[in-house]
């Protein structure tokens, strides 16, 4: 009996001492965030979702070009449940990093292209606030802020050195381009002086070179090939004179812009194969603001002696047979063109319910819907080449 119980004891001690063993392995896999725990197509794209403010519900996933499948969520699952924040303003993939600013949480996110982090870097305590839109030039990225500055940060060091890394700019700055080695940068403060203006800041040197007079509230602004730069200005809409929206034009070798198209004039924009794809989504007051986006194209090589004839209300988009999908072409909300193949990946948000993204190839055409789970889906951000 003796020998029995001495049996029974030793056996319990092995099986308590396995299970414990295993359950460390486990907590190991669940917990480590130095381990990745997903391997991710490198064709793929990572898919930002914005979120809803005050929420802290900003979201990073990835889409798998190879395998036409979503992962949701991928940021949290590779750093033991770290959140993205409040507010994800943009994405950028350079030299092998992915960058990610977070404007209400005041942080910039830098990750590997598994989507691990690399580097956290929080803005909270410095001079400059509220991390907004991304370009990048020569092993630096630049990030403008809220504050009315523009950081520029070694993607080596990831340092930032505040004494000749930072310019002033006019408060509450947005989207920026990058064209004939400046960066130019919509100002968009509709109730001040400065919010017609873009700023314009010479690359090579980091000095401020001209400000560019534009319609009020420059809000949106990308270039093509040959050097053209073109802005969305979306109006001073509490006011009747300066209401309307514009899509103006900086032709390349000139530091003056021209309006080539007032009122109705968009939104979003994207540059695909050197034309633009513009979107402009109004509120309905009879159906609790939904929003309803359209779409219009931009063509400058069809100009002939008035901007205004490279304009086109036809969209680009041919209207998928699904319903589903045509609801939600109506509800754009960011657009981004992969660069391997030209397609046109449409992010969808109505600002109530997760969004999705709807993939078109390079002549307009529906290919595939894909939900995201995420709350005011937004840039699609592509690794291929990066």
């Amino acid at each position: 009996m003796e020998k029995l119980n001495k049996y029974f004891i030793k056996s319990f001690l092995f099986i308590t001492l396995l299970a414990f063993t295993f359950a460390s392995c486990s907590d190991d896999d669940d917990n480590n965030g130095s381990e990745q725990k997903l391997n991710l197509d490198k064709t793929g794209a990572f898919v930002l979702g914005e979120g809803k403010k005050g929420d802290n519900n900003a979201k990073l996933s990835h889409y798998s070009l190879s395998k036409y499948s979503f992962t949701g969520n991928v940021f949290e699952k590779q750093n033991k449940g770290l959140k993205l924040g409040n507010t994800a303003q943009d994405i950028l993939i350079y030299g092998g990093k992915a960058f990610i600013t977070v404007t209400n949480s005041d942080m910039l996110f830098v990750t590997d292209l598994d989507g691990v982090l690399l580097e956290e870097i929080s803005f909270a305590k410095t001079a400059y606030n509220q991390p907004r839109f991304m370009v990048e030039d020569n092993g630096y990225v630049y990030i403008d802020f809220y504050s009315g500055h523009l950081v520029r940060l070694n993607t080596s060091t990831l340092k930032i050195d505040d004494s000749k890394d930072v310019l002033d700019l006019p408060a509450n700055p947005e989207q920026m381009a990058k064209a004939n080695g400046k960066l130019y940068i919509t100002n968009s403060r509709k109730d001040k002086a400065e919010g017609k203006t873009l700023t314009v800041v010479n690359l090579s040197t980091f000095k401020k070179e001209a400000d560019i007079a534009v319609h009020v509230n420059p809000t949106r602004i990308t270039s093509d090939s040959k050097g053209n730069v073109y802005v969305l200005s979306w109006g001073d809409y509490t006011a009747t004179d300066n209401g309307k929206s514009a899509l103006s034009v900086i032709k390349a070798g000139s530091d003056k812009a021209e309006v080539a198209k007032l009122g109705d004039a968009g939104t979003f924009m994207v540059m695909h194969d050197d034309k633009l794809i513009i979107a402009q989504t109004v509120y309905d007051k009879d159906n609790n603001y939904y929003p309803i986006t359209s779409y219009s194209q931009y063509d400058i090589s069809k100009v002939k002696t008035d901007l205004n004839e490279g304009w086109s209300d036809k969209s680009f988009f041919d209207v998928p047979a699904d319903k589903d999908a045509a609801q939600l072409l109506t509800e754009g909300y960011f657009m981004s063109v992969n660069p391997a193949n030209s397609d046109v990946y449409v992010s969808v948000s109505n600002y109530r319910v997760t969004g999705a993204v709807l993939i078109f190839d390079k002549e307009g055409k529906f290919k595939e819907h894909i939900p995201t789970g995420m709350v005011n889906t937004q840039k699609v951000a592509f690794m291929q080449g990066k």
